[in-house]
């Protein structure tokens, strides 16, 4: 999986900002809500916050997320296209599952 960048990504974007206004101007983020309402689970976060990719740091033994890098961190992984995932192949695996469920069912694909 590719490295997500966020250098590339200024302070002072249109998307990073409109983003940051949209969650109430909120400083920071508890790494347990982003694992609940974000895009991705607790492992894989682990992973990001691990390489570096997503900068968390720590406040009376809990771990944080500064908002900025938080939005930074959504908006690479927007622009990069689903975390890197190839969208044709992503639309052939779709095809096999949904013909695998209608020969389940009897149906014709």
């Amino acid at each position: 999986m590719p490295k997500i960048n966020t250098t590339d990504i200024a302070s002072d974007d249109p998307d990073v900002l409109e983003l940051l206004r949209s969650w109430g101007n909120r400083p920071t983020w508890p790494v347990s809500e982003i694992f609940k309402t974000g895009p991705f689970g607790r492992a894989k976060g682990y992973e990001y916050i691990n390489s570096g990719e997503l900068p968390t740091f720590m406040f009376g033994g809990r771990r944080f997320v500064l908002a900025l890098d938080y939005a930074r961190f959504l908006i690479a992984v927007k622009r990069e296209g689903a975390s890197g995932a190839n969208p044709e192949l992503s639309r052939t695996a779709r095809e096999r599952r949904l013909a695998a469920i209608a020969a389940t069912r009897g149906e014709v694909a």
